[in-house]
């Protein structure tokens, strides 16, 4: 057999290795998927955790909360979570409405916290807008300083529902740091003991937030 021989045959054998291949990618079916109710694109997740400072109503006063939030991230805008906080100062009830209380229940703790939505505007902007809701409830206790730990004689607490809802401005600083700030207004349901009702914790609250995720 000679070299022209071999050639021929070789380009025989790859000519139809080719057409083989061509059949078989014409016989495979085509992707066809269904329609959704979410569509047919492509999803982006991740998230955030974030802790936070809020300045608003405590008695006849204004206080300082802390407390943290987080969720999941849905393409960025979109986030499904929760959060809570707790009011730092003031702490007694003397502080709250400057009344003078003669009982020994002086001390006074506020916590709420609940499910929280937010949607981001043009995320990926340096400066960007968001709105948000939590809703959930909490508690407001009151307690005598000088009872030991674990006696819950003196103890009394009024169980509140919460809702507020959010507008903050943020600051992208890096791809998993931001920085925002805004107001909410919060609104509670359920506060009526020793002097203080709803209106007391109701109204318009300053935040600030340092998040820490994957924007």
């Amino acid at each position: 057999m000679n070299l022209r021989t071999i050639i021929f045959t070789l380009a025989m054998v790859l000519s139809g290795s080719g057409f083989v291949f061509a059949d078989d990618a014409q016989l495979k079916p085509k992707d066809n998927p269904p329609d959704t109710l979410f569509g047919n694109r492509d999803y982006s997740f991740s998230g955030y955790g974030a802790p936070f400072y809020k300045y608003s109503k405590a008695g006849d006063k204004y206080g300082s909360y802390m407390g943290a939030r987080g969720g999941f991230i849905i393409n960025s805008s979109f986030v499904i979570g929760g959060g809570g906080y707790g009011l730092v100062y003031p702490s007694r009830r003397d502080d709250m409405t400057s009344a003078v209380y003669t009982d020994n229940n002086k001390s006074a703790r506020m916590g709420n916290g609940g499910g929280l939505l937010e949607y981001y505007f043009s995320p990926k902007r340096l400066i960007n807008f968001s709105l948000g809701a939590m809703i959930g409830g909490g508690a407001l206790t009151f307690r005598d300083n000088g009872m030991r730990s674990g006696n819950r004689q003196n103890t009394r607490h009024d169980n509140f529902f919460s809702a507020e809802p959010e507008l903050n401005i943020h600051l992208n600083v890096t791809r998993f740091f931001r920085i925002g700030a805004g107001v909410s207004y919060r609104y509670v349901k359920g506060i009526d003991s020793y002097s203080l009702t709803d209106k007391d914790f109701r109204g318009f609250a300053g935040n600030v937030i340092l998040a820490f995720g994957w924007f």
